[in-house]
C-alpha cells in the first residue's frame, strides 16, 4: 500500500525486467487507516490515473497492474472507467495478479480454513475477515460489483486484461470465476495464466517465500504476452 521499494520493490522489478515499461507506483489510502475504507483506494486509484494523463502520458502507454486487494481495486478502475466512458479514456492494458475478487465470502465463517487450499497458502480467516472489515465496513455492501467484482463481470472492451493466480492459493477458485466471467462477454479480451504449485501473490513476495524461479517465468509470460497489445 506504501509503494515504496521495501514492499513493492520485488514486484516492480519483475516488471522492469520483463517489460520496457516505467513503472509509476501508488502510496493509496490503506482500509485499516482512518478515511481509508471504500471507496478512498479507488478514488486515489482514478486521482493517480488522472496524474499520468496531466504530465502528458497518453492513456494508450498506460498498463494498469494490482496485486491481490490492489487487483481488486483495478478491476474496480476498470468498472469505473467502463460506468463513466465520458470521464477518462482507457488504459492500452491491465494486469491483475492474483485479484482479491469476492472479498464478500470473507464474512462467512471458515472462509479460508474451508477451503481444500488452505494447507497450501498462507491467507487465514483472523486475516481476510478483517480485511473486508476494514475495508467495506457498514453500510457499504461487501457484495456490491465494485467490491466483489466476482459474480459481477462487466464488459470492458478495447482493455486486454491479464489474470494470474497460483494454483495453491484459496482464492484460485474465485479467480477462475471471474476470469470465466469477464471472458464469456463479448468484446472482452482476458488472458488467464497459472502457476503451478504456487501460493498467494508470488508477484509481491515471491522473493521472500521462496518462488523467485516461478514468479520470473510468470513474469516472462506476463511480457510476452504484453508485447503482442503495445
Amino acid at each position: 500500500g506504501d509503494g515504496r521499494n521495501k514492499t513493492f520493490g520485488y514486484a516492480a522489478h519483475l516488471l522492469t525486467s520483463h517489460t520496457d515499461a516505467w513503472v509509476f507506483s501508488v502510496e493509496y489510502r490503506l482500509s485499516s487507516n482512518p478515511g481509508g475504507r471504500f471507496p478512498a483506494a479507488l478514488q486515489d486509484v482514478v486521482t493517480a490515473y488522472q496524474s499520468l494523463l496531466d504530465r502528458g502520458i497518453p492513456a494508450s502507454s498506460i498498463v494498469v497492474s494490482g496485486d491481490s486487494a490492489g487487483g481488486n481495486m483495478a478491476a474496480g478502475f476498470l468498472r469505473y472507467l467502463e460506468d463513466n466512458p465520458e470521464i477518462l479514456p482507457k488504459p492500452r492494458a491491465t494486469l491483475l495478479w492474483c485479484p482479491w475478487v469476492c472479498p464478500g465470502t470473507s464474512m462467512k465463517p471458515y472462509s479460508c480454513s474451508g477451503n481444500p487450499r488452505y494447507g497450501t497458502d498462507f491467507m487465514n480467516d483472523v486475516f481476510a475477515e478483517w480485511g473486508i472489515k476494514a475495508y467495506a465496513p457498514p453500510p457499504v455492501d461487501p457484495n456490491s460489483p465494485y467490491v466483489s467484482p466476482r459474480d459481477h463481470p462487466f464488459k470492458c472492451e478495447g482493455v486486454p486484461i491479464w489474470i494470474q493466480f497460483g494454483n495453491l492459493e484459496v482464492l484460485a477458485g474465485d479467480i477462475i470465476k471471474f476470469a470465466d466471467g469477464m471472458k464469456s462477454i463479448e468484446g472482452n479480451e482476458v488472458e488467464l495464466y497459472e502457476v503451478e504449485d504456487a501460493p498467494h501473490d508470488i508477484f509481491l513476495v515471491g522473493d521472500l517465500l521462496g518462488f523467485q524461479e516461478k514468479a520470473e517465468k510468470m513474469a516472462a509470460a506476463m511480457g510476452a504476452w504484453l508485447k503482442t497489445k503495445l
